[in-house]
């Protein structure tokens, strides 16, 4: 993204043009800069050269309680069932669920059905 054209330019010259613009607004607009700059960073591919990891790569990255919960939802449990299951919270099934497919770069259970999974899930 070019100087001219990055979210800081047009948050920088909106600020500048305000009549008066007190120091905290300069500050919030660089924080603002500098949060939009570490979501481009979160999006972009991690894998040098343009590849993306493999999926075997990817679900290597997940940890045992994350491959578990991942298996259970793949089966069609809902994160209620899940948690009952492994003894944990709905809320700590849906934090996992949530890492998993960060993870695995998916947004949704389908998705998540539909990937390879070389784990048994007990």
């Amino acid at each position: 993204m070019s100087e001219t054209n990055s979210p800081r330019s047009g948050i920088d010259a909106r600020v500048r043009t305000m009549p008066g613009a007190p120091g905290e607004l300069m500050a919030l607009a660089h924080l603002l800069q500098r949060t939009a700059a570490a979501l481009v960073a979160l999006t972009q591919d991690p894998v040098p050269d343009g590849q993306s990891p493999s999926v075997t790569d990817r679900l290597s990255r997940l940890t045992p309680a994350e491959r578990r919960i991942a298996g259970l939802v793949r089966q069609g449990h809902t994160n209620e069932q899940v948690a009952r299951r492994i003894r944990v919270s709905p809320h700590t099934v849906n934090y996992h669920l949530r890492q998993v497919y960060r993870k695995l770069g998916i947004s949704s259970r389908v998705q998540l059905a539909g990937l390879p999974w070389p784990y048994t899930v007990v």
